[in-house]
């Protein structure tokens, strides 16, 4: 079959709906002056979209529901500037890089509390299996955010949740199936009377799934389904004491279960026979998130807003054969924050913000029943930020960060931003810098030798730190029904940790750094109140420097992705929706083969599909198509092991709300 040009397809497909309902992202200055104030706090900052100069994504409820995304993961993979990676169709440690940056160089909130995997090597953030039931909106800010801290260095992703909106109950129930016996159900129920309000909500995903692994790279060993399943549970208790202070109570709590494939075979140094090690393992995953806040807004005649919260968030990871359900590894991260903020309304135009941090970071690790680590560190911080409108429709930020490492001592960070809307004309001009920071991991630095060819950590790191800046032109054409938009960015990292084995015994060393340099573009169109059409499209090389050939590119970041996302709303009363979105992403090198090589990944084209209908105020139904094109593609290819992606799926739901 003769392979569908991927510019092609995108033409095609932008024809066939041309135009959609809303965009599904509001990039950078994507927002018509007409629209109601929006506002980003991915920053710490509350900060109006339109006086945000970096740029950035704000995805809605209703985008969600839109396209019919059932996790996170499937809302990023369609972001323009961020590539994912995952190890099979469900993985509980999938990664996204944000503009060429590795996952972990993304900080990942839910309220604004971190959301990390202490337990993971490079402290990862925690992205997979979180259900969007219970999602409000997603804030996406890219670009080094100084007042976030450490690990903030690509951008940041914030998750906020659901609140009460009105008196009584009322919530949601929804369910769907399909393909690979599929079976998504959630519930979610708000409450509000007097001044408590709350929220419980509970969700369950389950699928028979396929094998992660292609099966003919070990014969058989790995030819069975690796079945998935996962708990998610919300919760949040709220008080309004008075019209300006508030107590509140939030919880978040992952159950999952997974099967990976382990299965392999080799060759007995001694005899020469075929040795088969069989696939019987699973894998135990805990995560929770508990937090506490108490808020003072609009205190003294509103001048003033205040907030101090205390947060514990746990990731326990447990490796499990399935046959006598013995523990062979487990991995357990915790980390404690305690943070207070305030923000002085100066006046309508002056804004500043103080704050200061704690945060203790601890890891453990059991092997055979044996402690083989724990360790922890700490850090404190102080923060300032700035915001001026010195003249109408100028906004300028000013951020800095003081950071006091237990390991290695103190770090400066700060980030500067200017945005300027000239209303003659349409068209905003922006552009913004700044410097991150990241200190290396607990096991980055400590984790012991394992028997299993990897080497130790590494207590000489240093902590990463990297420059990074953006300029950018918006331009509203049309009358405002249409918005096109493009933005130039460079990324520089010194003190690059890589994973190698060093003369020392360990398994990180450091380079020089790594430069990213890129370019993005969108365009917005909205004729009519029932029609929208949004396409992006990024460049992006991001390689070692001290590489001297292209194929030192950093592993699956591709050079070109272009998205498109359109809704279409056929009936005057909007009761039926027809989404068409995807992405093409280009080449990529893998992370290494078998033989210690290199090579490229192939190109591919993702398309879905959705079409809604709303009976009335309590139901709608909805089918979905995931791989349209049935792709056969793959997301990551790691030592010679390539790793299985769905074909295209198949999935219908009913959803009800009260």
């Amino acid at each position: 079959m003769k392979k569908l040009n991927p510019i092609l397809a995108l033409t095609m497909a932008s024809a066939a709906t041309l135009f959609a309902q809303e965009a599904k992202t509001e990039n950078a200055a994507e927002q018509p002056v007409e629209l109601p104030p929006v506002t980003v706090t991915a920053t710490r900052v509350v900060m109006p979209t339109a006086e945000l100069a970096q740029s950035y994504s704000l995805i809605t409820s209703q985008n969600i529901e839109e396209a019919r995304f059932q996790s996170v993961m499937e809302v990023l993979r369609d972001e323009v500037s961020m590539a994912p990676k995952a190890y099979g169709p469900y993985d509980s440690n999938a990664q996204i890089s944000i503009r060429g940056m590795d996952s972990y160089h993304t900080k990942v909130l839910v309220d604004g509390i971190p959301y990390m995997d202490n337990s993971s090597t490079e402290s990862f953030p925690i992205l997979s299996n979180l259900s969007l039931y219970d999602i409000d909106r997603i804030e996406i800010v890219k670009g080094a955010t100084s007042l976030q801290g450490s690990s903030a260095m690509g951008g940041v992703i914030n998750i906020i949740t659901k609140r009460p909106a009105e008196d009584g109950i009322h919530g949601r129930i929804a369910l769907e199936a399909g393909s690979h016996e599929r079976l998504n159900a959630s519930a979610l129920f708000l409450g509000k009377y007097d001044i408590v309000d709350f929220k419980l909500g509970i969700g369950r995903d389950s699928e028979r799934g396929i094998s992660a692994v292609a099966s003919d790279q070990y014969g058989n060993v790995n030819s069975d389904n690796d079945v998935y399943r996962s708990m998610a549970y919300t919760g949040g208790l709220g008080i309004q004491f008075t019209p300006e202070w508030r107590m509140e109570l939030n919880g978040v709590f992952q159950d999952i279960d997974e099967e990976y494939d382990s299965g392999y075979t080799y060759d007995d140094w001694y005899t020469g026979d075929a040795i088969v090690v069989p696939d019987d393992d699973n894998v135990w995953v805990r995560r929770n998130i508990a937090s506490g806040k108490l808020i003072g807004k609009d205190l003294f005649d509103g001048k003033l807003d205040l907030s101090i919260a205390y947060a514990f968030t746990r990731s326990d990871r447990a490796y499990r054969n399935r046959k006598n359900t013995e523990t062979l590894y487990r991995y357990t991260g915790d980390t404690q924050l305690l943070n207070g903020q305030a923000t002085y309304h100066i006046n309508d135009w002056n804004d500043l913000t103080l704050g200061v941090e704690y945060i203790d970071e601890c890891a453990e690790n059991i092997t055979a029943h044996v402690r083989t680590l724990k360790r922890s560190h700490y850090t404190t911080a102080g923060f300032v930020g700035y915001q001026v409108e010195p003249v109408t429709n100028l906004f300028i930020a000013l951020n800095g960060r003081y950071t006091d490492h237990s390991e290695f001592g103190d770090e400066w960070t700060g980030d500067a931003s200017a945005k300027y809307y000239l209303e003659a004309t349409g068209t905003t001009f922006r552009a913004s810098m700044g410097k991150g920071y990241r200190s290396p991991s607990v096991y980055e630095l400590y984790a012991p030798p394992s028997g299993w060819g990897f080497l130790g950590g590494n207590p000489d790191l240093k902590p990463e730190t990297n420059k990074t800046w953006e300029v950018g032109i918006d331009q509203e054409i049309w009358e405002k029904k249409v918005l096109v938009g493009a933005t130039y960015f460079e990324n520089r990292v010194q003190n690059y940790i890589v994973s190698a084995a060093l003369e020392n015994g360990t398994t990180y060393g450091q380079i020089s750094g790594v430069a990213i340099l890129g370019a993005e573009a969108f365009a917005v169109v909205k004729p009519i109140d029932q029609l929208s059409l949004r396409a992006a499209y990024t460049y992006q090389h991001a390689r070692d420097r001290q590489a001297t050939v292209d194929k030192h590119l950093i592993a699956y970041i591709p050079s070109h992705k272009a998205t498109l996302d359109a809704t279409w709303y056929p009936m005057e009363n909007k009761k039926l929706a027809v989404n068409l979105g995807g992405a093409w992403t280009g080449t990529r090198w893998n992370q290494s083969n078998s033989n210690g090589t290199r090579s490229k990944l192939g190109d591919f084209m993702l398309l879905h599909t959705a079409v809604s209908y709303k009976l009335n105020d309590n139901w709608q139904f909805y089918g979905r198509i995931e791989n349209l094109l049935n792709t056969n593609y793959t997301l990551s290819d790691d030592f010679g092991t390539r790793y299985n992606t769905y074909g295209r799926c198949y999935y219908v739901g009913a959803v009800f709300t009260f």
